[in-house]
């Protein structure tokens, strides 16, 4: 599975889900499984916590000490690691968190909680994306009408460009009213 990935730099966004699943009993693992990883697997988290960083989401810590270990002997701390947590951590979640200098958010929820992180996320890409110019704009149209599955990019972009339209004649002031000519 992770020879032959697309490279993390390339990709959009990269799930990494390293083992089990709590609500399925058939995806337990071992407490042999959960002290050590494969060496590509140890590699990809190397990787990941020195490049990237790391948010976590439901884990207590307590029994993953191969997950602990990555996060542990990561030299770098470009990149946080971000706690999420409902309620007080326990207490090797807590040493794990101090120790890489993590920050603890609390959250009502997974589900709550990445859904308005994507959101964050995708405003944030949105304001640091200019606006494009006449011709950019222009080109886009072109390649937009004659495609029927680019009918919401051209719906944006009309969108964008009526938005533009609008601040302008906001900000100029109102014209006095005409009296027609008797």
């Amino acid at each position: 599975m992770i020879h032959g990935s697309e490279p993390l730099r390339h990709a959009d966004c990269t799930i990494v889900k390293v083992h089990g699943d709590y609500t399925r009993i058939d995806q337990l693992n071992t407490e042999a499984e959960l002290a050590a990883y494969h060496d590509d697997l140890d590699v990809l988290l190397d990787q990941i916590l020195d490049e990237y960083g790391l948010v976590t989401c439901g884990w207590s810590a307590d029994w993953d000490k191969a997950l602990v270990d990555a996060i542990t002997r990561a030299p770098s701390r470009r990149y946080p690691l971000y706690w999420t947590a409902r309620g007080p951590l326990g207490d090797a979640a807590d040493h794990l968190v101090r120790s890489r200098q993590g920050i603890v958010i609390d959250i009502s929820g997974a589900d709550e909680f990445f859904a308005e992180l994507a959101e964050r996320l995708e405003i944030l890409d949105r304001m640091a994306t200019p606006p494009p110019t006449l011709d950019i704009a222009i080109g886009q149209l072109k390649r937009y009408l004659p495609d029927p599955i680019r009918r919401i990019d051209l719906r944006d972009l009309f969108d964008r460009e009526i938005q533009k339209i609008r601040a302008v004649l906001a900000d100029r002031p109102p014209r006095p009213p005409t009296n027609p000519v008797p």
